[in-house]
C-alpha cells in the first residue's frame, strides 16, 4: 500500500492588530472631552450669573460643533471673544451631545473559515478554495493574505467580482476598501512529487475552521496529514477521497 503525505503549513496568523496607542496618548484623548476646571472657576469664566455669556472663540466653536447644529446661535465677536445671551447659551448647552468615542476594532480583519477542495494529477494538484472574511477596519484599505505566492493562482474573486490582489511578504493578498462580510474564492494549483516519497506540500492561512477535501486518483493508499484533527478516507471508483478537519 502506498503512502501519501499531505503537509499543510501555516502561512501566517490571521489576526493583525493595528498599531497600539501609547497609554499616555489614550489618556490624553479621553481628557479632551472632559471639563477639567472647578465649576466655580468655570462660572466665572463664562459669567454664568450674568444675562450675557462670554466665551473664547475656540470654546464657542467647540460647543457648536458638539451640538451638531448647522445653525450658529446669534452672537457678537470682538477681540477673539464671543458674547451671546444667556438664553442662547442655555439652548446651545441643551443641544450638546456626548462626544462620539472612536471605536477601534482590536484587529483589522478576521478570516474565520477556509475550505479547500482539490484533485491530485500527475505532477500537480488543482484546488478551489473559499474563505469567509470579516473586514473590521473602516474608511481604509485592508490587505488580507489568502495564499502563498508559490501557489499558481488561476482566478480569485470577492463574491462574483474579480478581486484586486497584490503580492507582498511572499503572499497573495486580497485588497478590500470597505468593512463588511465577504466570501473570497480562488482556483490555484501547486506541484507535488509523484516519484519516491509521495507528498504534497502547500501553505494555508490559519483559521478557526479549516476543512480539506482531496481526491487522489489511486487506490489503495494510506494518507497521512500530520496537522489534521480528524481524517476520513473512502474509495470512490478508482479514486480515494480524503476529508480532513485541520487543527
Amino acid at each position: 500500500m502506498k503512502t501519501i503525505r499531505v503537509f499543510l503549513l501555516l502561512a501566517g496568523a490571521f489576526f493583525f492588530r493595528p498599531d497600539s496607542v501609547p497609554a499616555q496618548e489614550a489618556a490624553a484623548s479621553k481628557q479632551e472631552s472632559r471639563l477639567s476646571i472647578p465649576w466655580e472657576e468655570f462660572k466665572n469664566l463664562i459669567r454664568l450669573d450674568d444675562k450675557q455669556m462670554v466665551l473664547t472663540l475656540e470654546t464657542f466653536q467647540k460647543l457648536v460643533e458638539q451640538t451638531g447644529t448647522r445653525t450658529t446661535p446669534a452672537h457678537t465677536l470682538q477681540g477673539g471673544m464671543v458674547t451671546l445671551t444667556r438664553a442662547e447659551f442655555e439652548n446651545l448647552v441643551g443641544q450638546m451631545k456626548p462626544p462620539a468615542s472612536a471605536e477601534i476594532p482590536p484587529v483589522d480583519y478576521l478570516v474565520t473559515r477556509a475550505v479547500y477542495s482539490g484533485r491530485m494529477g500527475r505532477t500537480s494538484a488543482s484546488f478551489t478554495a473559499e474563505w469567509l472574511v470579516f473586514v473590521l477596519k473602516k474608511d481604509a484599505f485592508v490587505k488580507v493574505p489568502v495564499l502563498p505566492q508559490g501557489a499558481a493562482l488561476e482566478d480569485i474573486r470577492i463574491g462574483r467580482e474579480q478581486a484586486p490582489v497584490i503580492n507582498e511578504n511572499g503572499l497573495h493578498q486580497v485588497l478590500f476598501r470597505e468593512s463588511g462580510e465577504y466570501r473570497v474564492s480562488a482556483r490555484f494549483s501547486t506541484p507535488w512529487v509523484e516519484k519516491g516519497p509521495q507528498k504534497l506540500d502547500f501553505q494555508i492561512i490559519q483559521t478557526p475552521v479549516t476543512l480539506l477535501d482531496l481526491l487522489i486518483p489511486m487506490k489503495p493508499i494510506d494518507v497521512e496529514i500530520p496537522q489534521a484533527r480528524s481524517i476520513e478516507t473512502r474509495i470512490q471508483g478508482s479514486d480515494t477521497r480524503v476529508s480532513a478537519v485541520m487543527q
